[in-house]
């Protein structure tokens, strides 16, 4: 194992390489030491086949896209990246968008009787489309109850995220927000 060290005396921070040889290749990781923690940064692209109809009409069902793998453990999500997204033990990730980020507000306004938009920012939600999310009073109430413990917002370290189906999907609103932990990649189209 090599190492090197670096003092960047503007950022006092300690960069070290460590280089890895691994089944006859190399692995490079980078490790960056400064006042907060150290992180790990590696990104690999994998293409991925998207499976199912709630990202449409931005992904057909069987579209190829390229999946940075790792991505969000180098970078902070932002609002409306594409991710794929371990949920449940699931064998196959889900495809969402990341709609809202820690301490965004929300809340639920009814435009028909049962029906309800998603107000995010004090703005209402729309999707790719241009249409505005169309919630059945039973599809939010995973949200209501997260809402009622948080004040209406996103927790540190959480997520909203959504599909493009603009009268939902298998997303925050049935299973509430994520766990950045839970983004294992950012979509791209391939």
């Amino acid at each position: 194992m090599l190492r090197f060290s670096f003092l960047d005396k503007t950022f006092c921070r300690i960069v070290i390489l460590f280089i890895f040889i691994s089944m006859g290749g190399f692995s490079f990781f980078l490790f960056e030491k400064n006042s907060s923690h150290p992180s790990t940064c590696q990104v690999s692209r994998e293409i991925k086949t998207v499976r199912g109809h709630s990202m449409e009409p931005l992904f057909l069902d069987g579209t190829e896209v390229t999946a940075l793998m790792g991505y969000f453990e180098c970078k902070k999500p932002s609002r409306n990246d594409i991710a794929l997204v371990s949920y449940g033990g699931n064998k196959f990730p889900l495809i969402k968008r990341i709609r809202a980020l820690p301490g965004d507000t929300y809340e639920f306004f009814e435009r028909e009787q049962e029906r309800f938009s998603l107000v995010i920012n004090g703005e209402i939600l729309t999707n790719s489309a241009g249409k505005s999310y169309n919630f059945l009073r039973s599809d939010i109430q995973e949200m209501v109850r997260y809402g009622s413990a948080y004040g209406y917002v996103i927790p540190e370290n959480r997520y909203l995220i959504l599909g493009e189906n603009s009268a939902g999907s298998m997303d925050s609103t049935q299973f509430g927000f994520l766990d950045r932990d839970t983004l294992i990649a950012k979509v791209m189209k391939k």
